[in-house]
């Protein structure tokens, strides 16, 4: 409409195919251009509530790039001109639109992407978070029913999301990004177990407990063979998912190696095998010392042994670092009063916002137990004032 507008402005005022009209045509379509791309930028976020309206947002954008191709396509042979310089801009308007194509185009993909974000909310509002590598996992559920039953609660969502989907390209992407969270949402449980050890035998520095429950697992080996059958059960379900949407192999394979590389190295008996799996994972992940520490770390706690020369492996990885990626890892680590999210677009920025929230934690933990031993000295020494106030003789 707005460019039917400016076509009969043109011709009322006889400047269509003119220098003048031209140049008032290129400037009035990158107006209208600009307009909308800002108002994609500003107000896509709007749309991505819940997992329904994350899809109806990735339809409405995709047919917008397309709609948007057809535009274009008009405009060129309608107004050829527009594929010449005009006023020494080479096609601004035709530019300016075919960014307008590419961000409706992200948009929508990011939209179907981000409805694996509901799916982890569900996840680990759910039991599926605190059964995984609970006792009963390692004791009782002898077939891997929690590992079951988390690919069936993907599976459930991924065939609404091929329902509610216009077209294979955006489930592919969606499929693609599910098939990564099932992955993060395990390896996150894994550190939340090393977490609760961690926790347990700091409580027993302080306070004498059993010590059974210091201990990760019940028996090691058992919880190597549970976790083997996880392993299998979550590959088998991305395999299958992958063979039905024709997606290749190598785009969601280094994920799936990243499993087998942690049931590795927690299956490793001599040092020696563990500082090599370090160096391994260091590289697979791709994050940075501090990101690799921490991770190894709360896998060797899980394997019971010490981390004396863990930091000494750890340190050799340090010299290809620069100061600039120091001080960026440092700073993601540093506590925050925002929620962590649960969309996750690599394995790095899930491990980072995971020890991020942790740092968050023990910062808070560090604050109130200062806090509490501050009041304790005072009122300690209240009355110990007093009493020296009444026996002035009285000695240290």
């Amino acid at each position: 409409m707005q460019r039917h507008v400016l076509y009969d402005f043109l011709v009322s005022h006889e400047l269509f195919s003119t220098e003048k009209g031209n140049t008032m045509l290129v400037e009035g379509l990158l107006c209208v251009l600009r307009s909308l791309k800002t108002a994609q930028s500003l107000h896509s976020q709007l749309f991505l509530s819940t997992l329904e309206d994350s899809c109806t947002a990735a339809n409405d954008f995709f047919r917008m790039s397309e709609r948007m191709e057809e535009v274009l396509s008009t405009l060129l042979e309608i107004y050829p001109f527009l594929r010449t310089e005009v006023e020494g801009s080479e096609a601004a308007s035709i530019q300016e639109g075919a960014e307008l194509v590419s961000l409706f185009t992200r948009d929508s993909v990011y939209a179907a992407e981000r409805t694996h974000a509901f799916t982890m909310k569900v996840a680990h509002q759910s039991l599926l978070s605190t059964d995984m590598f609970s006792p009963r996992w390692e004791d009782e559920w002898t077939n891997n029913e929690v590992a079951v039953a988390l690919a069936r609660k993907f599976d459930s969502d991924l065939k609404d999301i091929q329902y509610f989907l216009c077209d294979d390209f955006l489930y592919y992407n969606a499929a693609v990004v599910a098939a990564k969270a099932m992955i993060y949402f395990y390896v996150q449980c894994l550190i939340e177990k090393a977490h609760q050890v961690r926790y347990q035998r700091q409580i027993r520095n302080r306070i004498v407990k059993p010590a059974g429950e210091q201990e990760p697992f019940h028996d090691h080996e058992r919880a190597l063979l549970r976790m083997k059958g996880d392993l299998a059960v979550l590959s088998n379900f991305i395999l299958d998912k992958v063979s039905e949407s024709s997606l290749p192999w190598f785009i969601i394979s280094k994920e799936l190696a990243i499993l087998d590389l942690i049931h590795a190295c927690l299956s490793a008996k001599e040092l020696e095998s563990l500082e090599s799996f370090a160096v391994e994972i260091h590289r697979r992940i791709g994050a940075d010392v501090t990101v690799t520490r921490h991770f190894v770390g709360d896998l060797w706690l899980l394997t019971n042994h010490l981390k004396r020369r863990l930091y000494r492996t750890i340190a050799l990885l340090d010299r290809g670092e620069t100061a600039d990626t120091t001080k960026e890892t440092n700073e993601c680590l540093v506590a925050s009063k925002t929620d962590v999210p649960l969309s996750f677009t690599s394995l790095t920025d899930m491990l980072r916002s995971t020890y991020k929230r942790y740092t968050n934690f023990a910062a808070r933990v560090v604050l109130m137990y200062k806090s509490v031993q501050l009041e304790g000295i005072k009122l300690i020494a209240m009355p110990i004032q007093a009493f020296r106030r009444n026996v002035p003789d009285l000695r240290r």
